[in-house]
Order: C-alpha cells, then sequence, then structure tokens
C-alpha cells in the first residue's frame, strides 16, 4: 500500500484534530504535530491554515458521504439509490458546511472549496 503524501497526512492529522480539539485550539502547530510535520509543509501545501481546515472539513464531508452511499446501497440492495441519496444528502449538508465556516471566520478559498465539493459531488454520484 503506498504512503499517503505530505499533504494527505496533514489532512487526515487535521480531522484527527477535529475530533478533540476546540476550533480555536488546532494550531498549525497542533496539526503539524500531529501529522509528524514542519509546520511549514501546512503553508506549503495549503496557503494558510484555515485554507488546511477548509480543504479539511470537505476532506472529511466527502469520506463520510461515500461511506453513506455504500451503507445506503447495501441497505437497499441499489447501488444507484445509495449514490442518488448521498447526493442529495450533500447539496444540503453544502449550503450548511459553507455557513459553518462563514460562522468560524474561516477565510474560505472559494476556487478550492468549489473544487472540492465538485469532487464530492462526482464520487457521490459515481462520476468520479
Amino acid at each position: 500500500m503506498a504512503q499517503p503524501s505530505n499533504r494527505g497526512k496533514l489532512l487526515d492529522a487535521t480531522l484527527r484534530c477535529f475530533d478533540r480539539l476546540p476550533l480555536d485550539r488546532i494550531t498549525v502547530r497542533a496539526i503539524a504535530a500531529e501529522a509528524g510535520a514542519n509546520p511549514a509543509s501546512i503553508i506549503y501545501h495549503f496557503g494558510s491554515r484555515d485554507a488546511l481546515l477548509s480543504a479539511a472539513a470537505v476532506e472529511g464531508l466527502d469520506r463520510w458521504l461515500v461511506e453513506l452511499a455504500s451503507e445506503l446501497g447495501s441497505i437497499s440492495g441499489d447501488d444507484t439509490a445509495g449514490a442518488d441519496a448521498a447526493g442529495l444528502l450533500l447539496a444540503m449538508f453544502h449550503g450548511m458546511l459553507v455557513q459553518t465556516m462563514l460562522d468560524d471566520r474561516l477565510a474560505i478559498d472559494g476556487a478550492r472549496l468549489e473544487a472540492g465539493l465538485a469532487r464530492m459531488t462526482a464520487t457521490a454520484t459515481g462520476g468520479g
């Protein structure tokens, strides 16, 4: 199995930090320590802490929707129904995710967020 990239390690570490720390305690140093990476790698790969937090939130939602689509497909016996349901949930959660990020005053890189959401939609609907 291939080793995750530094970018992937940072996303995974940020998701773990989301699970155990309040947002104001998720610092560049905390994420870097969790990932076993140099703090400068966050700036190199994402540009800022806030951009990393945004990317990790999108990544976490993406992973959850893929799992949900699989579960819904296995419950219904129809993978297409699972993907359709996940696509509908994606549309609902998209607005909630953006609002939450704005409420927390995260700097959202619109192009990256839209690219991540497009990737999630493609994955959830079986197009990617």
